[in-house]
């Protein structure tokens, strides 16, 4: 009874408490099962997210380059060691890194059946519209032909490399061939000569021309220092001139002083006797 009645009693002190600590409890697993449910749809979306990257981020992803050879028809060529050029161009997208070429031979036949690579390298990356050349300098007698291969992943194939073809190059060497190259080297080493020949003839006019327009800008150089010189000598005779004209003039100048001064004094002595002769007259008058 004893144990009963206190059990009473402590369950109604902490009733609140108890209360208290259930809600508590309550609360706490609710924010645990939320906190877990987050927690997983977060991890579900960051691996969606992830393998997408992934994807996106391939090494060779294609970047929606098209390339294409210009030329359609077939090219023959009748030289020996030519140099024989195709044009490519980019019909798409800028391409982001290079690709790849390789040159064909063939003696008689197909290169792309039964042909055998002489040459392979690589070229820039092309813009959207750009074109380039690919060329070889080559000796044999034959058909030639390039290929290219396009960007890899083109066209979202990752598997294969797809690749394109130039037109063929048909090259010839003969025995005609090569006399008429000799003729016509001969022909353009005699244009040549000539063209020296009359180049170095009107470098000797020009020379020549050159040499009398020199001599006459001598000459003319020459003759106006001789003006020069014959001008300061006048200039010289007239200032000598003028320096004995005024000297004359001064000399005469004095002289006329000179006459006008015994002009005065013989009027002077003059006026002297008659008024002396004046005076005796007055004298004996008296």
């Amino acid at each position: 009874m004893v144990r009963s009645s206190r059990f009473k009693m402590y369950r109604r002190k902490y009733s609140k408490l108890v209360i208290c600590t259930k809600l508590l409890i309550i609360w706490y697993a609710l924010v645990v099962s939320m906190s877990l449910l987050t927690s997983g749809t977060e991890a579900y979306y960051s691996n969606y997210s992830e393998t997408k990257t992934i994807i996106s981020s391939a090494e060779y992803w294609w970047d929606k380059s098209n390339l294409d050879f210009i030329n359609e028809d077939d090219q023959q060529i009748n030289e020996c060691n030519p140099i024989i050029i195709t044009l490519l161009k980019n019909v798409g997208a800028d391409m982001t890194g290079e690709t790849e070429y390789e040159v064909y031979f063939v003696e008689d036949g197909d290169p792309q059946q039964n042909g055998t690579i002489i040459h392979s390298g690589e070229f820039d990356p092309l813009d959207e519209g750009a074109v380039t050349e690919l060329m070889l300098e080559v000796e044999e007698d034959g058909i030639y032909q390039f290929k290219v291969y396009q960007r890899k992943g083109y066209n979202h194939d990752y598997d294969n490399r797809t690749e394109i073809w130039s037109e063929k190059v048909y090259v010839t060497c003969s025995i005609e061939t090569i006399d008429s190259i000799e003729v016509e080297e001969d022909i353009e080493q005699s244009q040549n000569d000539s063209s020296e020949s009359k180049e170095q003839k009107e470098e000797e006019v020009d020379t020549s021309s050159e040499s009398r327009d020199d001599e006459q800008m001598i000459d003319e150089k020459q003759e106006e220092q001789n003006k020069k010189e014959e001008n300061k000598e006048t200039e010289a005779d007239q200032e000598l001139e003028e320096k004995a004209e005024k000297k004359e003039n001064k000399k005469h100048e004095d002289k006329q002083v000179e006459i006008v001064d015994e002009d005065n004094e013989h009027s002077e002595q003059d006026k002297q006797e008659e008024k002396k002769e004046k005076q005796e007259k007055e004298q004996e008058g008296e």
